[in-house]
């Protein structure tokens, strides 16, 4: 493809993404399949291409947290940052290698807000963040925002009304029911929502530190990465 090598040496990884581009191959420090989807799809994106989000991922768990996203901050900010309002990060950071928007943005910390589902996927039992996923976005948001402390707080915020409504007709459905009865309905709600909880059962802060040699392991995979999507495009 002419302009190969322009095309590939813009790739730059989001935060969000940075896990799936860690993953690796059963080969010392290869890429594995997750990375190199990421990349395809990544390609795909350009506008030399599609032009266009090719996994552009959505379902019952992300929507809820992108409605929930303000009320969450607004809870953090009350119980968690009680001296002052939360005001949530707009700005986008990047450098040669990668690019984010942290939610939250504090002198001595940044953090990210993520809203669970349900009680049953709230870590309550969790000493330690499970995802990888979460650990790379926040070495990345600490090396574009120069912190040296991330937290990950997952709260547990009431589900809206329409995705409850949304997942009683599911269960509905998979239970054979013409239409939601007021027990199956009453039943879903009292299972998505939580105010009768304090904060102390509704906010799980997760902590961690910045590590450079992960962000010099992320930078040669960007590096490497860039290789891989000009090999792929120069053969198109």
């Amino acid at each position: 493809m002419k302009n190969s090598k322009q095309i590939s040496e813009r790739f730059k990884i989001r935060a969000s993404a940075a896990g799936q581009l860690m993953t690796n191959g059963r080969a010392s420090g290869s890429m594995g399949e997750t990375c190199k989807t990421y990349l395809k799809n990544w390609i795909l994106e350009q506008p030399e291409l599609l032009g266009v989000r090719v996994n552009d991922f959505s379902n019952k768990y992300t929507e809820k947290g992108n409605f929930v996203e303000a009320d969450a901050l607004n809870y953090l900010s009350e119980h968690v940052y009680s001296d002052a309002f939360l005001v949530p990060n707009t700005r986008n950071f990047s450098n040669d290698f990668m690019t984010g928007t942290p939610d939250i943005i504090q002198p001595d910390h940044i953090a990210d807000n993520k809203a669970s589902w349900s009680a049953s996927t709230f870590p309550f039992f969790e000493e330690k963040l499970k995802t990888k996923d979460y650990f790379w976005q926040g070495q990345v948001y600490m090396n574009l925002v120069g912190r040296e402390k991330h937290i990950v707080y997952y709260v547990l915020m009431s589900t809206p009304d329409h995705l409850i409504e949304r997942e009683a007709q599911n269960r509905a459905r998979k239970l054979g029911f013409p239409d939601v009865t007021d027990e199956l309905w009453n039943d879903t709600r009292k299972q998505l929502t939580f105010e009768h909880l304090g904060p102390e059962m509704r906010i799980k802060p997760f902590e961690f530190e910045f590590d450079a040699e992960k962000i010099e392991e992320l930078n040669e995979r960007v590096i490497a990465s860039r290789g891989f999507i000009y090999d792929i495009l120069r053969n198109l």
